[in-house]
């Protein structure tokens, strides 16, 4: 689908979060649009999250409460 309000509604979601005093360092935006992620697949998700808590390590066993 192209041209829905998907990117706005993230920047939507991460500004409630903001608003709800989630520590920025807690959200991660992502853009798949990039052209530097051509051959991006599945398995390079851990990859982002991996680099994501060798950053936040204290963040790595968190649980969000409101789910």
């Amino acid at each position: 689908m192209r041209r829905t309000g998907k990117t706005w509604f993230c920047y939507q979601i991460i500004k409630k979060l903001l608003d709800e005093k989630i520590e920025k360092e807690k959200i991660i935006y992502f853009n798949f649009e990039d052209d530097l992620l051509l051959g991006f697949n599945v398995a390079h998700f851990k990859n982002i999250l991996d680099v994501y808590f060798a950053k936040y390590p204290n963040f790595k066993n968190e649980t969000n409460p409101q789910t």
